[in-house]
């Protein structure tokens, strides 16, 4: 029951390339009071990991616009996502 202690597992996982198993280990952590670029970074990395883009977009959402780093616009782990409207939307003011 500890979210820390699961955003580690999450986390352990997407180091491990177990990207299904961490992208759905990231799911029951929200709400649990954890940062949500703390949680969401690594959940959409998993996600469109996984071949998840549309998870890995709602994952970025949950990150608010201050928090949102704009170097995931040149994050290599993000190029998947350049193209996508959704994706630039969510840097542009």
């Amino acid at each position: 029951d500890d979210a820390r202690l699961g955003l580690s597992y999450g986390e352990a996982l997407l180091a491990d390339r177990q990207f299904a198993l961490a992208c759905s280990a990231f799911a029951p952590l929200r709400g649990k009071g954890l940062g949500a670029r703390d949680l969401g970074l690594p959940a959409a990395r998993a996600c469109l990991q996984d071949g998840d883009a549309d998870g890995a977009i709602a994952w970025l959402r949950t990150i608010p616009s201050w928090a949102r780093p704009p170097s995931l616009q040149s994050d290599p782990t993000f190029a998947p996502l350049a193209g996508r409207a959704d994706f630039r939307a969510l840097f542009t003011p």
